[in-house]
């Protein structure tokens, strides 16, 4: 190299003043054999010259079609460019530009609204076919009120209004305390369901629930039964016979419990509740409430033989209904 070139180099701008300090690094290796021309690609680097520039192209993502709330997804804006490699012995090249930002996707219409219809769950109608309800809120002078204003007022033969499950309940203390209802209660009736809440205060074989009936000649009842298994039973007896099933399983003492019997006709079908789940059913029990005739004895926490021990326990929310309500409807009764 000559004099007038290394002039040259080392005269350059300060940015090129590494890359002509390596040319001159090397330049005792040419030992005289290479010319100026064949450290060309020297001065490249020299230059500071970079490689080009990645470029990447910011595509636009298309927005979201509308989901069922009308929301369209945006777009991502293109990632930014990486930088240009350097040269061999020079600098880096300068860092590429990033691509612009791609723009948000438009939002998807709304899907259009369904059509009316069917709604999300089975109806629940706890007031048509109400034929008897004792909420035991309000006793007057020994009289239990029927809410339904049907004029079926139940008499207080003894019992006391305590806090219950729901508002006021009736507090029976085994002491001959009972409700009587009227007389032939059930004969118009040819679908049934009686409903309550109890908390019962001793399991005592035989003592009723509630007890409908003429004596021998006909009854509906339920009763806890205390042994060999304990459970619950349902019992009917008409002309045609005794027909009855027992729930396996024994009601706790001294809580609240929702039990629920049901008699449909036409298929016949009579199923029993526990705090609104199914526990029992039958298609054996083929007997109408209206198949007991003018029942003369209809209680609540007595039965109609003498020698049955009378309920202890508490009643609330008694009610009577003249169809067979659903499972859907038990449930929620017992939801209240």
């Amino acid at each position: 190299m000559n004099m007038a070139a290394r002039g040259r180099v080392l005269a350059g701008p300060a940015a090129l003043r590494p890359a002509a300090r390596a040319l001159l690094a090397l330049a005792p290796l040419c030992l005289g054999a290479c010319s100026l021309e064949d450290l060309s690609y020297l001065q490249d680097g020299a230059t500071g010259a970079g490689g080009g520039s990645a470029t990447q192209s910011s595509s636009q993502s298309s927005g979201g079609s509308g989901g069922r709330d009308g929301t369209g997804a945006t777009g991502g804006g293109g990632g930014g460019g990486d930088g240009g490699a350097g040269g061999v012995g020079g600098d880096g090249g300068a860092a590429g530009v990033g691509g612009a930002g791609g723009d948000g996707g438009a939002g998807g219409r709304g899907g259009a609204g369904g059509g009316g219809g069917g709604g999300g769950g089975p109806l629940i109608d706890l007031e048509t076919g109400l034929f008897l309800h004792y909420t035991f809120d309000a006793i007057e002078e020994g009289i239990a009120v029927d809410a339904t204003g049907g004029m079926r007022d139940g008499t207080l033969l003894g019992g006391t209004s305590v806090e219950g499950r729901i508002g006021k309940a009736l507090s029976l203390s085994g002491d001959e305390e009972y409700v009587e209802l009227p007389p032939g209660v059930l004969q118009t009736l040819n679908e049934l369901t009686v409903s309550f809440w109890i908390s019962l205060g001793e399991q005592q074989w035989w003592q009723r629930i509630f007890d409908f009936g003429s004596g021998e000649v006909a009854w509906l009842y339920v009763c806890p039964k205390a042994a060999n298994p304990t459970g619950v039973r349902l019992s009917v007896n008409s002309p045609a016979g005794v027909e009855e099933y027992t729930m396996n399983g024994s009601l706790p003492l001294q809580e609240w419990t929702h039990l629920a019997v049901t008699l449909s006709y036409n298929p016949s079908r009579s199923s029993m509740y526990i705090n609104g789940a199914a526990v029992a059913s039958s298609d054996m029990i083929a007997t109408r409430p209206s198949d007991l005739g003018n029942t003369t004895q209809n209680f609540i926490g007595r039965s109609q033989f003498a020698v049955d021990p009378y309920l202890v326990g508490i009643v609330d929310d008694f009610r009577i209904y003249d169809r067979a309500l659903s499972a859907a409807e038990v449930a929620a009764l017992a939801a209240q």
